[in-house]
């Protein structure tokens, strides 16, 4: 019976091997520079090292650490099958993508906000994710998103711009006279933040120009109730600021 690693092909297969210390699978692991700090730890078996992420990590981070390990055992069997499987370097991605969308269903009562103060040439002056209850309607979510980048106005200098992706929360701020819509009472708050700014604007986006914000959001409802960044990003983050950068 051939005892061969399945995906570097010169070592004897073992459990950690396979899933850990393979240079197939650390390029998966070394992803997410969390997991690559558990290289520090030299760790006697899959089942000790299985441990020690238990012992440090929050629930994310456990369902995460075992949805890779999923997603790197099946690639071995698929590999041994010669079946269609994930490239090896989609895996992280996939893996994580899957664990986003099982935790955002089932905390289906919550929901989250995110918020992107950039600098005149786009550099990350602050940033804020916020967990809430699940509000009435996704106009709701981004009126309250639009009060939180207001108030974040003690970042800014004395003029901002404001930059949102839904079009009805936009029309509602730059209208005149009050709001008669159903979270009018954000929108006072909005007027009511910004006008201690010389100058201010509100301006629509499309949706692809505003991900690193959805990011922001979707990360709140997996993470503490709130977080705020001053000149910086949490690393998960990097590449999608990249590609906010580019458009």
């Amino acid at each position: 019976m051939d005892v061969t690693c399945s995906l570097c092909e010169d070592y004897q297969e073992t459990l950690l091997h396979a899933l850990w210390l393979c240079d197939q699978a650390k390029s998966v692991w070394k992803s997410d520079s969390r997991f690559s700090g558990l290289y520090r730890k030299a760790h006697r078996s899959f089942v000790d090292l299985l441990d020690f992420v238990f012992e440090q990590g929050s629930v994310f981070f456990v369902a995460l650490f075992s949805t890779i390990a999923w997603c790197l055992w099946q690639h071995r069997n698929k590999l041994r099958e010669r079946q269609p499987m994930w490239p090896i370097q989609e895996i992280y991605q996939r893996a994580k993508e899957l664990v986003v969308e099982f935790f955002e269903v089932h905390h289906s009562e919550l929901a989250g906000i995110g918020v992107v103060v950039r600098d005149s040439s786009g550099n990350v002056m602050g940033a804020l994710s916020q967990k809430i209850p699940r509000p009435q309607s996704v106009e709701h979510a981004e009126a309250l998103a639009a009060c939180r980048a207001v108030i974040l106005k003690e970042l800014l200098l004395f003029q901002a711009c404001f930059e949102g992706d839904c079009q009805r929360v936009i029309q509602a701020i730059n209208a005149c006279g009050p709001s008669r819509t159903l979270f009018g009472h954000i929108i006072e708050e909005i007027h009511y933040f910004s006008s201690s700014l010389a100058s201010c604007s509100f301006v629509h986006v499309c949706r692809e120009g505003n991900k690193l914000a959805h990011a922001l959001a979707r990360r709140a409802v997996l993470s503490a109730d709130t977080d705020v960044w001053v000149e910086e990003l949490p690393n998960d983050l990097d590449d999608i600021f990249r590609f906010d950068l580019v458009q």
